[in-house]
């Protein structure tokens, strides 16, 4: 397939998201860095002339889009003093300023305005890149799986190099955290997993939708080769919900792969070959100390987080349902944490995003979660209708498959405060845009095979 500037700049803006977006809050150059390429590509991208066959406008990811972008918006809306005073959880606020002269303080619905306009900035990677994908044709998105996939190998290499360096290894980017694990471009090694776990989705994807064409079987045995070592690289990842996710990931995929295989005795050969090299390569492992400390992690008992959810929830309720800002996490659970659950350590995270958002952005949040994650499930379910369109279903596998993935590890972690897997999140809805274009609505199904 020849490569078009615009699946050029989808791809490289997510290359770069993977490398450069993994290292958070503490690591703010990188960041920064990757908002700027996002801004410069998409300025190149509005440059470009228009494709021949110009995508339908997608209504409601434009209207989800333009909602969220509100939602950060308005809590940045400076209020009169008897508006914000009157807000739950603000009196404290309120009473400090009446001390310094200042109770006169026109404030907005954030209680840190800062971190929340730094939120607001980081959606500016993963909107560019749901634009990008928005503008691609169905045909010109497949490479993209290939491009996911070689990033995750990428991401397993650097893995390699980190482990083989120990603790001063020249491929740890990311110095302060997770030392001894398989931790990637990024610092979270929970993040890697989630990284991973996609590469294995996306490259299984790529080898079902080659088809029948020519090479198509020895790619398939490469990808198969590949999603094993993907699969050890989850593993030395150290995250206990990323090993977890892996065994119904590799159920899942094979139960919807497997049948759109045109022929299956391909599949039954890359079985037979997978076979004896997990066991090559369970002998070589037995024992490995790397293999063992993290599934050691499964035995380490887990009381802080639970207690972070416990203050966490706490203050949710003081300031509901306005909310105190998205992004402002750490100075509200700081002030509603109980003495007894203090210790040295600061929790920068509530280790639950939905727990997070609830308390960052309330009922308005709630609320928006809550739509589109419906308008997403009604998407997909359109697209999986359409038996005959097997490109249509591989993207719709793909998307769901990525939303799953964070969607059930945000429920003990934080993935999306990652600004590489928000791109991937954001590149999944990009994915279930207009699948047919307006001249392709006319056009005969593809026949069955």
């Amino acid at each position: 397939m020849k490569i078009s500037a615009r699946l050029g700049l989808c791809g490289g803006l997510l290359a770069a998201a993977v490398i450069l977006g993994g290292g958070g809050s503490p690591a703010p150059a990188s960041e920064l860095l990757l908002q700027l390429i996002a801004l410069v590509v998409l300025g190149i991208a509005l440059w470009l002339p228009k494709p021949a066959v110009a995508p339908r406008a997608d209504w409601p990811v434009l209207i989800g889009s333009l909602a969220l972008i509100l939602l950060f918006v308005a809590q940045l809306v400076p209020l009169p003093p008897s508006w914000w005073q009157s807000l739950p959880g603000r009196a404290i606020e309120a009473q400090s300023l009446a001390l310094v002269g200042g109770a006169e303080s026109w404030m907005p619905l954030s209680v840190s305005p800062q971190r929340t306009l730094a939120s607001l900035l980081s959606l500016i990677p993963p909107l560019t890149l749901l634009f990008l994908a928005w503008r691609l044709t169905p045909r010109e998105r497949i490479p993209l799986l290939a491009v996911i996939g070689a990033l995750g190998v990428l991401t397993s290499i650097l893995g390699v190099i980190q482990l083989a360096g120990g603790d001063a290894s020249w491929g740890r980017f990311y110095s302060y955290t997770h030392i001894g694990y398989l931790t990637g471009f990024q610092a979270n090694r929970n993040a890697t997993a989630d990284i991973l776990l996609i590469a294995i989705l996306a490259l299984t994807l790529f080898a079902v939708e080659l088809r029948d064409r020519r090479g198509a079987t020895q790619v398939r045995l490469l990808v198969g080769v590949l999603v094993l070592l993907l699969a050890l690289s989850v593993i030395l990842t150290g995250s206990r919900a990323g090993i977890a996710l892996l065994g119904g990931l590799t159920a899942i995929g094979a139960a919807a792969a497997v049948p759109m295989l045109s022929a299956r005795i391909w599949a039954r050969r890359i079985a037979l070959l997978a076979l004896p090299l997990v066991g090559l390569a369970g002998f070589a492992l037995y024992g490995n100390s790397a293999l063992d400390h993290s599934f050691g992690r499964f035995s380490d008992a887990e009381e802080g987080r639970t207690e972070i959810w416990k203050d966490a929830r706490f203050a949710m309720v003081q300031h509901w349902p306005i909310g105190t800002g998205i992004g402002t996490f750490v100075p509200v659970f700081i002030a509603a944490e109980r003495l007894e659950a203090v210790d040295p350590t600061v929790p920068n995270r509530a280790h639950n995003d939905y727990l997070e958002f609830a308390l960052e952005a309330a009922l308005p949040g709630v609320a928006f979660l809550a739509l589109a994650t419906a308008a997403l499930f009604v998407r997909c379910g359109t697209i999986w209708r359409r038996r005959r369109d097997r490109t249509a279903r591989v993207q719709a596998i793909m998307a769901v498959g990525i939303l799953t993935i964070v969607g059930l590890h945000s429920l003990v972690d934080y993935p999306m405060r990652s600004m590489s897997v928000a791109c991937l999140t954001a590149l999944a809805i990009g994915l279930l845009t207009h699948l047919r274009t307006a001249s392709q609505q006319s056009e005969p199904s593809e026949p069955r095979r």
